[in-house]
């Protein structure tokens, strides 16, 4: 008799325990719901958990302890992405502009899960698409064991101090997504002394922001009950520094900014995002005269024009700048080219506290602006000896040139950096460019 062969011992054995074989799947197609139950509620019970969005800013602070601590070469499923999601240090990077990293594929963990060690305890971490009213987004689960946050909170806020101390000297600029924000970049912040405006003017701006942002003003407030706000109004052609003076102070100051574009934005919208605004940030809305364009829209609108709709309407505005819901400690910024297209009651005192003008260039800015590009070492292509004894005269004799209050800092900026390895050549073509500008402006 032949022996039996290894597939068919396995037959001849079910065949033995056939009614075993039944009642044990039985058993396990019942249990099995009850297990998960079991499971499930000893996870509820015995780990905690930590939901983290992407359009929130602690995504970008755990995103960054996990790359700078090499946790990511663990993960066995990853997503590829151009570029570096904009990780604070990484978009302005000194090699940033390499061949190299041309186009570079960053790998991420992604929808999967990825264990590490978090101090002697166990992180179990996931990312999935979580639907947010119309749209999808990414969101990062961080799970611990033990009922306490008390691990998670010290990781998180390691991952907090790692992520400040990255973006010392530098501005963190945020902009409107939809009802929430988003970081657009960060940037380097930017001294005061390279933005074209009058020295006192500047002086005075600095001198009120310090006071307001010093905790000795904020106990004052406090102690007389009045909201702990303040408000500035940026006013000049475009071109003239408005933006720029922004984020400078922001830098100076180490608050981040939220920009916010006024044309597109419902009174809602608007509303929302003042609300999640942290306690201390600058605000900068720009183009605040949009509001008047929103208003002739809502007229039409209102006239039966189905193809215009307004946006924020200037009721909105006001509510939302001084309304209970918004954030004290903020410092609010608005920008307009249009000053006398204003409503009086937005830029009455209480929400408009300091105003600025940025004039076109007058003859200061111009020395100014030449230093700043020609500053040592004065470049190859100056063709005379004693170059930077020469700047002063050289700055002086553009400035002399350059007709005041015909052109803003910007086209000031913008002609001497088609010369910026000869300031000699600079103040030589000034005049040939103011004139060609003059016939531009003619034919159009």
């Amino acid at each position: 008799m032949l022996p039996l062969l290894p597939t068919d011992i396995l037959p001849a054995w079910v065949r033995g325990h056939y009614e075993t074989w039944l009642y044990l799947i039985g058993i396990a197609v019942l249990l099995k719901p009850v297990a998960y139950l079991a499971v499930r509620i000893l996870a509820q019970q015995y780990t905690y958990t930590v939901y983290i969005r992407k359009s929130d800013e602690a995504y970008d602070m755990l995103l960054g302890w996990i790359f700078a601590t090499g946790v990511d070469k663990g993960a066995r499923s990853v997503i590829a992405r151009v570029g570096v999601r904009g990780l604070i240090g990484e978009e302005s990077s000194a090699d940033s502009a390499s061949p190299a990293n041309k186009k570079r594929i960053t790998l991420s963990p992604w929808n999967g899960a990825l264990l590490f060690w978090f101090r002697g305890r166990p992180v179990y971490y996931t990312t999935q698409l979580r639907q947010v009213g119309l749209q999808q987004e990414e969101e990062a689960t961080l799970v611990s064991l033990g009922r306490s946050g008390a691990p998670l909170r010290r990781f998180l806020d390691e991952c907090r101090q790692r992520h400040l101390r990255q973006a010392e000297q530098r501005v963190a600029i945020f902009g409107n997504r939809g009802n929430g924000w988003a970081r657009e970049a960060s940037r380097v912040a930017r001294p005061l002394s390279t933005v074209a405006l009058d020295a006192a003017a500047k002086q005075r701006l600095v001198a009120d922001m310090a006071r307001f942002v010093d905790p000795a003003t904020q106990r004052w407030y406090a102690q007389r009950g009045i909201p702990y706000r303040r408000g500035y109004l940026f006013y000049g052609r475009p071109g003239t520094g408005k933006t720029s003076l922004s984020l400078s102070v922001a830098g100076h100051f180490e608050l981040d900014i939220y920009r916010i574009q006024i044309s597109g934005i419902t009174d809602d919208s608007l509303k929302q995002l003042f609300e999640k605004l942290p306690g201390r940030c600058v605000v900068l809305l720009e183009d605040v005269d949009a509001i008047a364009r929103n208003r002739a829209a809502g007229a039409a609108h209102a006239a039966g024009d189905a193809s215009s709709a307004a946006g924020t309407t200037m009721s909105g505005l006001l509510n939302i700048i001084d309304g209970v819901s918004s954030q004290e400690g903020r410092i609010l910024i608005m920008t307009t080219n249009y000053a006398a297209r204003l409503d009086a009651a937005l830029v009455r005192p209480g929400r408009i506290d300091v105003r600025v003008e940025f004039p076109l260039a007058d003859r200061n800015v111009a020395r100014d602006l030449f230093d700043l590009v020609y500053r040592s070492p004065v470049g190859p292509d100056e063709e005379t000896s004693g170059g930077e004894e020469k700047l002063p005269l050289l700055a002086d004799e553009f400035a002399t040139r350059l007709p005041e209050r015909l052109v803003s800092p910007a086209e000031v900026m913008s002609f001497l950096l088609q010369h910026q390895d000869a300031p000699q050549r600079a103040v030589d073509c000034v005049q040939e460019w103011i004139d060609s500008r003059a016939k531009n402006e003619l034919r159009e």
